[in-house]
């Protein structure tokens, strides 16, 4: 388990790995887990059954990129984040719009019930290239929403969100 007593990022990763049955909680203005470098290949990284409970000022899950710091990002589409619980009113739960490629798929997780966040900050910044339908509206993850799929794709100037992939094309 990891907790606040921890202060920060929980995790700092990139290569292949695989972060599974962890509980991480009382994140109160916390980051859990930062991906800073793409995976060798697709399948090679997951992050799958694992309870995320985050506080109103906290963050799950971060695509990083920063090559200064070694954070060299990659292609997003490489890890499946599946299965995980996303428990409280936080920032966001899933993050890719710092310079990765690729659309992160983050479906058949349970984010409180409804869909993912789409937007955090006071200007309703995007969380990026996100696909994360079917998601499951149950705690015990035994019902999964039933609603068409809904996309959430920056729009071109980077200040709000597509809710359909021919919207993203029309602003193409």
């Amino acid at each position: 388990d990891f907790d606040e007593s921890l202060y920060g990022t929980c995790f700092v990763i990139g290569g292949d790995y695989t972060i599974s049955n962890n509980t991480f909680e009382a994140l109160g203005d916390d980051l859990a887990i930062s991906i800073w470098n793409s995976p060798s290949a697709a399948g090679k990284a997951a992050i799958t059954d694992n309870t995320f409970t985050l506080g109103e000022e906290a963050y799950g899950i971060r695509f990083y990129c920063n090559p200064s710091w070694g954070a060299n990002g990659g292609d997003a589409s490489y890890v499946t984040i599946e299965r995980n619980k996303f428990i409280g009113d936080c920032v966001y739960q899933i993050r890719n719009n710092d310079g990765w490629t690729g659309t992160v798929n983050a479906s058949h997780n349970y984010f409180g019930g409804t869909s993912i966040k789409s937007a955090y900050g006071e200007d309703d910044t995007s969380i990026g290239s996100v696909v994360a339908e079917p998601y499951y509206t149950d705690e015990a993850m035994s019902t999964l929403n039933t609603d068409p799929p809904a996309y959430i794709l920056p729009n071109a100037d980077g200040d709000g969100n597509h809710s359909t992939i021919e919207e993203a094309i029309q602003d193409a």
